[in-house]
């Protein structure tokens, strides 16, 4: 699969759906820099679809960088994320539970959503 994404992008490198699931294919090998890349490069050119502004989020929160998770996940916000889509992910509930990550989080759902989310989110995994 990633050879042919790479085919797709040899011949079209701005090829947004391309970039994303290369994207997904590199953050699901643990390359966290070319997951980064690719997924910077989609919402370059698809910028209105919250998606890649939350796996940039996601990156984030890997990182242990809550100044990046607020700003990645305030452009998914804008763009239709809700926090519903991560209540069961155990990697997004354990960042829950981080005192840095946690609290961006929950200020955001604070802003954005429905607070029942924070305690759903503090949950066990």
């Amino acid at each position: 699969a990633m050879r042919r994404y790479d085919d797709v992008l040899a011949l079209d490198p701005d090829h947004a759906a391309a970039r994303y699931d290369r994207g997904e294919l590199h953050l699901s090998n643990g390359d966290d820099d070319a997951a980064r890349a690719d997924f910077v490069a989609a919402a370059t050119a698809h910028p209105d679809h919250w998606v890649v502004h939350f796996r940039l989020a996601h990156l984030a929160g890997r990182a242990g960088d809550a100044r990046a998770l607020e700003d990645h996940l305030t452009e998914a916000l804008r763009h239709g994320f809700s926090f519903r889509t991560i209540t069961a992910d155990p990697t997004w509930r354990a960042w829950m539970r981080d005192p840095a990550l946690g609290s961006v989080i929950a200020r955001l759902i604070v802003v954005y959503d429905d607070e029942s989310l924070i305690e759903e989110l503090r949950g066990s995994p």
